[in-house]
């Protein structure tokens, strides 16, 4: 058993999904935009969402009601029936549900124990576990929401697309060219979360770096994985890290950033030295 080939990307199922036209292309871009705002702006601060979350003690949140709307909206609506996609043309298929979980399970793992040696012995719960129900659902509107949704449409549908638009170039430059495209259209619709959480516009466009490389990080894995269930779990973890030992490094909020790194350096490891199951993964794209 060889590990991949170099090359392997020319061969690799993304080349053989089902293309869609353009204006579909632009649809679901332009679409993203009014979309988001809408979400952040008006749907997320009704009455009833709130009272939602209150009644649940957090397991159901604004996050996980609004993508129940979208995800049948843009994924069902516009890619599979406008569209005509099949699952597996976005990445979707059941096989590779288990190694996804063993992946996130497996980072998230990682990372708790390497906070809980950290306390040298002065064993410590993370504050957030005070409201438990809040933060499992904090993950769970990820999972099956946002990490979900955006997984499928920037990474599944967008970066693949774009990379078969410009195949002509080359498939190399095609898939370099989407990669980028669609993560600046990952980060820039961002904005409307940023505005909603009351960020200033400098800070904003700061932060449109930092959404963009994260997106290229989520893209890397998944291409190099052959496996979007694997980005998706580790979008989730990188939105709702689920800390159980109390934080003594002070990273706070950048857990998330701990496990996007693992995560790549994990995906590079599979991409160049585990035999070619990137391809294999991906050979009933079609």
């Amino acid at each position: 058993m060889q590990p991949l080939p170099r090359n392997s990307f020319s061969n690799s199922g993304i080349w053989s999904v089902r293309r869609t036209p353009v204006w579909l292309i632009a649809l679901v871009v332009l679409a993203q935009y009014p979309l988001t705002l809408l979400f952040n702006l008006v749907v997320f601060h009704q009455g009833w969402i709130k009272a939602l979350q209150l009644m649940t003690r957090g397991l159901l949140n604004a996050t996980l009601v609004g993508y129940a709307i979208l995800l049948p909206l843009v994924v069902g609506g516009l890619l599979f029936l406008l569209g005509r996609l099949r699952p597996r043309d976005v990445g979707l298929r059941a096989r590779d549900l288990p190694a996804a979980i063993i992946w996130a399970l497996a980072l998230w793992a990682v990372v708790n124990l390497g906070e809980a040696v950290a306390q040298s012995g002065h064993f410590g719960f993370d504050a957030q576990w005070t409201r438990p129900l809040g933060l499992i659902g904090q993950w769970i509107a990820q999972i099956f929401g946002n990490a979900l949704y955006e997984e499928i449409v920037y990474r599944g549908f967008l970066t693949v697309q774009l990379a078969l638009l410009f195949e002509r170039l080359g498939r190399g430059r095609a898939l370099v060219l989407g990669v980028i495209l669609a993560q600046a259209v990952f980060a820039s619709i961002h904005i409307g979360l940023l505005l909603n959480m009351g960020l200033s516009w400098s800070a904003i466009l700061g932060t449109m770096p930092e959404l963009f490389l994260a997106g290229v990080a989520l893209a890397t894995i998944y291409l190099f994985t052959g496996n979007l269930l694997i980005a998706v779990g580790v979008h989730a973890l990188v939105d709702a890290p689920m800390l159980i030992p109390k934080d003594v490094s002070g990273l706070g909020d950048d857990f998330g950033y701990v496990y996007l790194m693992l995560a790549l350096v994990a995906a590079c490891l599979w991409r160049w030295r585990i035999p070619a199951v990137t391809n294999s993964a991906r050979s009933e794209a079609s």
